[in-house]
């Protein structure tokens, strides 16, 4: 059946989409949502990279600090290696190799490094005769109470 107005139509219509309806919009955007995705996976590779980096660096700020070598045949036998504070606020640090200090004498407990650790830091306050701050830095310690009247701190 052919019209009259036949010869009105294109012999080639152009490549549409009108048939697609909403998808026509979602192929429409592809290319966007393509670099969107690309950037999130960069941006996520990268922020895996720079925790690990980060990481890496705070443990090896927080390696465990060693005494300085000392000439061999040093003899360490008649040094002590326990330290006393009494008084004031101070930053202490203990240490299993020699020459290091490996005790600390508080008026109301010694505090010591706990088994396994090889180093540790950590702040303390005394005031009259009693520690009144303990700050743990870096380490294990292990206090042992000096007299009945020692009130415990936080847990070390």
């Amino acid at each position: 059946m052919e019209s009259s107005r036949d010869d009105e139509l294109m012999a080639d219509p152009p490549a549409s989409d009108h048939h697609l309806g909403r998808f026509a919009g979602y192929r429409a955007a592809d290319r966007l949502r393509r670099r969107i995705t690309i950037a999130m996976v960069v941006a996520v590779i990268a922020s895996v990279v720079a925790v690990y980096f980060y990481i890496r660096q705070l443990q090896r700020e927080r390696a465990p600090i060693y005494a300085a070598p000392l000439p061999p045949g040093t003899d360490f036998s008649g040094r002590s290696r326990t330290m006393t504070w009494s008084s004031g606020k101070a930053r202490l640090a203990l240490t299993r190799e020699p020459p290091g200090i490996d005790t600390i004498a508080l008026p109301d407990r010694i505090i010591r490094l706990a088994e396994g650790a090889e180093s540790a830091e950590l702040r303390v306050d005394v005031v009259d005769g009693r520690t009144v701050e303990r700050t743990l830095i870096r380490g294990q310690i292990r206090e042992e109470p000096v007299d009945a009247a020692a009130r415990p701190l936080s847990p070390p």
